[in-house]
């Protein structure tokens, strides 16, 4: 079943934001240095919020710290796609202060391992989408997922999967996302339906252990190019695709994303989302991510009301009818090429929305919104204490909770490749995370819940 939607409804944005700029001021005077990072907690440069940024202990502009980053309760894993050092760094919260777990190296020959990193619970996936996936040199660069499970004694095993029916330069591995026994990889150059027309697997967990492919996803309206797989979400039943170069019948690209709902027979049907307008050239579906009835589509080349193309954020919240309603968000300080919506991730009412190409020296940035219960979103910005040129902040992010991730893979010789944790305290700043006074059993932020979640 293929449902097109093309109409939306939109609801009010507040446009009156606040914003967050982070000005750095270290608390620490002794830095912690681990064997491969080094985390400094900064001081609670506005009211509620504290940054912990995660900087490798030798900087190098091929590493790529931060390319990947998700987030889950008290553990963050950041991906670091390095040419000659691809790893994948684990990192967990402990009394309040993150610190390294492991660092997993490539595989050899695995080509690009860290490019993606989800983590959900005592699971994470990487992906190497020029992973070969045959050591003899006969399918090299084909791409490989690498899934790492927790053991009893705190080991992490390593499962390797690829695609079924892998091909050179399918880049399988490009993106990834995992849900409890279940993990989606897209592999954007897959030439199944049309020269690199893209694909998407779901894999799911045995009792044994194992991982097998179940189901893999094409587009229903294929197109040359489209990078189908670029981005890909998970949650439960449902997936999301982005394919950012989608084109149209009329040969004009518009991007696209699918959404996927998992039936009783094991097949999934597709829902084909396009912006309201279809506008063209926007790079609708850059990013993407879903969560229950709710999806986020990143669209990097997106316009405002100005007609500036600084991003656009789309979100479409399902309906009981199965139609998936539309919103769109601009950033309030919008400006041509910031690339808001290169990475987006959402939980819940909570979205966090990457423009790593924002400030005049494309330092980067990274939005988070609220949803209100009238339906519109309040806006925070965030800028990282360390606003190096050309870092690139917002070039990934994820959210948990209280907790938001962001990697900033450039730089420059002084300063090149870091992670940023960023945990709301209180509601001092317009967003209800957590109760400001812990302990007192009193409902202090007016949220309608006494001593949540404190930390």
């Amino acid at each position: 079943m293929i449902l097109w939607i093309t109409t939306a409804t939109e609801s009010l944005i507040k446009t009156a934001a606040k914003e967050i700029y982070v000005y750095g001021i270290i608390m620490m005077k002794t830095l912690i240095i681990l064997i491969i990072a080094l985390l400094i907690p900064s001081a609670a440069f506005t009211q509620g919020i504290v940054e912990t940024i995660i900087v490798p202990t030798i900087s190098n502009n091929r590493d790529f710290f931060g390319r990947s980053t998700d987030i889950d309760g008290d553990m963050a894993i950041v991906g670091a796609p390095g040419l000659t050092t691809a790893t994948a760094h684990l990192f967990q919260r402990t009394a309040g202060t993150w610190s390294v777990v492991e660092s997993f190296p490539r595989s050899s020959p695995d080509g690009d391992f860290g490019f993606s990193a989800a983590i959900d619970g005592e699971r994470f996936i990487v992906g190497a989408p020029r992973g070969d996936s045959d050591v003899s040199g006969s399918m090299q660069e084909t791409g490989t997922a690498h899934i790492f499970e927790r053991q009893a004694d705190g080991t992490y095993q390593e499962i390797i999967i690829t695609a079924d029916d892998r091909a050179i330069n399918d880049q399988f591995g490009v993106s990834v996302a995992i849900d409890g026994d279940r993990v989606i990889v897209g592999a954007s150059d897959d030439d199944d339906s049309q020269i690199g027309s893209g694909s998407a697997y779901i894999f799911e967990r045995q009792s044994d252990g194992s991982w097998i492919q179940v189901q893999k996803l094409t587009a229903g309206n294929p197109s040359v190019n489209a990078f189908y797989g670029g981005a890909v979400g998970l949650s439960g039943d449902r997936a999301i695709v982005g394919a950012d170069f989608a084109i149209d019948s009329n040969g004009n690209q518009i991007g696209t994303a699918y959404i996927y709902e998992r039936q009783s027979d094991g097949s999934w049907d597709e829902t084909i989302i396009t912006a309201a307008g279809t506008p063209s050239f926007i790079n609708f579906g850059t990013g993407v991510d879903i969560d229950g009835d709710r999806a986020v589509v990143g669209a990097r080349d997106g316009r405002n009301a100005s007609d500036v193309e600084s991003g656009s954020l789309y979100i479409y919240d399902r309906q009981s009818a199965g139609i998936w309603n539309e919103t769109i968000i601009n950033a309030s300080d919008g400006a041509n090429n910031d690339d808001f919506g290169i990475s987006v991730a959402l939980e819940g009412d909570m979205i966090i929305v990457g423009a790593h190409f924002d400030g005049d020296t494309n330092s980067g940035s990274a939005y988070l919104y609220q949803r209100d219960p009238d339906g519109s979103y309040d806006e925070t910005k965030i800028t990282a204490s360390i606003a190096a040129a050309n870092a690139q902040f917002g070039i990934s992010v994820g959210i948990s909770g209280s907790r938001v991730i962001s990697g900033a893979w450039g730089g420059n010789t002084s300063v090149f490749g870091q992670a940023y944790i960023y945990e709301f305290q209180d509601a001092g700043f317009g967003m209800c995370f957590m109760d400001e006074v812990c302990g007192d059993n009193v409902d202090n932020n007016g949220n309608g819940q006494i001593d949540e979640a404190c930390i």
